[in-house]
C-alpha cells in the first residue's frame, strides 16, 4: 500500500475522503460507566493530553486527571467507586500518582505518544501528526483523531523526525493509508511532511 501525508490547516481543507474508510469503534459498555480509565497529569503538556484523549475516544474510556505525581481526590473517589476498571497512566507523573495503573510512558513526549498509540490502536488506517509544543493545534488534532479512530503522533517544527515517531510509522506502514499533519509550515515544516512519508514507502 502506498501511503501519503497530507497537511491540514485553515478552514478550507477537510477530511471528507476519509469518511467511510476508517472504522469507528463501538462502546463496550454503553449503559454504564466506562470499563477503562486513562489517567493523565492535569499539568501535562497539551500534546500528551491530546494523545490520551484520542485513545479514550477509541476505547470508550474515561479520562481522569492526577495532580502531578499525586492522586487527585476526585480521581481517587471515582476509582474507589469503580474498582473493576482497567487503568492506564499516561506519562511519568501519572504513573507515580497511580503505580497500580498500566504505565504508558517513555523517554520523551514523542515516545509517550507512541506508547499510547501502540497500546490502543491496532492496525491504524490513518494517524494524526502535530507539533508537540503547539497547544491549539493539539486540540484540533485530538478532535480529528477521535473522529477518525486515529492515533496522535508528535513531531517537531523541523526535521528529523523523532525516533519514536519514525519507528511507529515504519512499523505500521502496511496499514497506514494517510497521515494528517495539523499545523502551518511554521509549526510543522515542509521538511517534516516529507520526512513523515519516508518510513512509509
Amino acid at each position: 500500500m502506498r501511503s501519503r501525508a497530507s497537511r491540514l490547516f485553515g478552514v478550507r481543507q477537510h477530511l471528507w475522503p476519509l469518511a467511510g474508510r476508517v472504522p469507528r469503534g463501538e462502546s463496550p459498555n454503553p449503559s454504564g460507566n466506562p470499563q477503562t480509565v486513562i489517567e493523565i497529569d492535569g499539568s501535562a503538556p497539551t500534546a500528551e493530553m491530546a494523545s490520551g484523549a484520542a485513545a479514550a475516544a477509541q476505547v470508550n474510556a474515561a479520562v481522569l486527571l492526577t495532580d502531578g505525581t499525586t492522586q487527585d481526590p476526585a480521581t481517587s473517589g471515582y476509582l474507589a467507586a469503580n474498582p473493576n476498571t482497567s487503568r492506564f497512566a499516561v506519562g511519568t507523573n501519572s504513573v507515580r500518582a497511580d503505580p497500580g495503573a498500566a504505565p504508558l510512558t517513555g523517554a520523551d513526549d514523542f515516545s509517550v505518544a507512541t506508547a499510547v498509540a501502540n497500546q490502543f490502536f491496532s492496525f491504524p488506517a490513518s494517524a494524526v501528526a502535530v507539533n508537540y509544543l503547539d497547544a491549539s493545534d493539539s486540540g484540533i488534532a485530538a478532535a480529528l483523531a477521535a473522529r477518525y479512530s486515529a492515533p496522535i503522533l508528535l513531531v517537531s517544527a523541523s526535521p528529523p523526525l523523532p525516533t519514536a515517531t519514525n519507528q511507529y510509522l515504519e512499523d505500521n506502514k502496511i496499514n497506514l493509508a494517510l497521515v494528517v499533519v495539523v499545523g502551518n509550515t511554521v509549526n510543522v515544516s515542509t521538511g517534516v511532511l516529507k520526512a513523515i512519508q519516508e518510513p512509509m514507502r
